[in-house]
């Protein structure tokens, strides 16, 4: 019986973080980043920021991709509509769609929509699927956890990325 892995979940939002500030990097080349390492779009309204939030966990033990992205005050069901429409836009993928006022004191007036998409972590991670990993690549099963979470997020996080970058270009 192979040995149980001991997964740090604070450590594996870390990893995530990490991967999601690379994908948030490959976006520059159609955007301007700001100083606090969110996007700006300069044929955006006000050229507001677009940025994947710190991720958190779920009451599963899942982690939660987490995207915020300008968004007119009023537009939930609209912006909802469209977003889901998009990939990864299951209701089992795509947890929460929600318009709100900016969290930053000096944009009160700003709205956004943030949406959260689960990454089912405890599947992606279980010990059986990095032990097989790490076995099939002959690496550390670290090195596996690795990988599997970044050849599932590095792809889910450009596509979800690009259809709300496309859904807020055509919101007034």
């Amino acid at each position: 019986m192979p040995a149980q892995l001991n997964i740090n979940t604070r450590l594996i939002s870390q990893e995530i973080d990490d991967i999601l500030a690379k994908v948030l990097g490959q976006f520059l080349v159609q955007g301007s980043p700001t100083k606090h390492g969110g996007l700006r779009f300069l044929d955006i309204q006000s050229a507001k920021t677009f940025g994947f939030e710190q991720t958190r966990e779920d009451a599963n033990g899942n982690n939660l991709l987490i995207i915020s992205a300008p968004a007119a005050a009023g537009s939930q069901e609209r912006l909802e509509e469209k977003i889901r429409s998009g990939p990864h836009g299951s209701a089992k993928e795509c947890i929460s769609v929600e318009v709100r006022e900016s969290r930053d004191a000096g944009k009160k007036r700003k709205t956004f929509v943030e949406v959260q998409y689960i990454i089912p972590t405890t599947k992606l991670i279980d010990d059986k699927s990095v032990t097989k990993y790490a076995n099939e690549h002959g690496i550390t099963t670290s090195e596996a956890l690795k990988r599997i979470l970044r050849e599932f997020i590095i792809p889910m996080a450009r596509e979800v990325m690009d259809h709300l970058i496309v859904v807020v270009r055509e919101e007034p």
